[in-house]
């Protein structure tokens, strides 16, 4: 059974190593996205405040309706 296991590991490995998923890359914010967010205060960060409980209380009001023949 492990070697069963280890095979099907092996395949699978090869297979994210090939689609460039087998890799961790670091990801860096650029200097200015930083320097914005670390300056936004409390005032400035009210406006984005809101545009995220709208989207929220949009996203988590919708109903979706599913009856096996399409999703309305």
């Amino acid at each position: 059974m492990m070697a069963i296991f280890k095979i099907v590991q092996g395949l699978a490995s090869t297979i994210m190593n090939a689609a460039g998923f087998g890799g961790t890359t670091q990801t860096v914010l650029p200097n200015e996205i930083i320097k914005a967010i670390e300056s936004c205060g409390f005032f400035e960060s009210i406006p984005l405040w809101a545009v995220t409980l709208i989207r929220r209380t949009f996203y988590n009001s919708t109903i979706i309706y599913y009856d096996f023949i399409c999703i309305w």
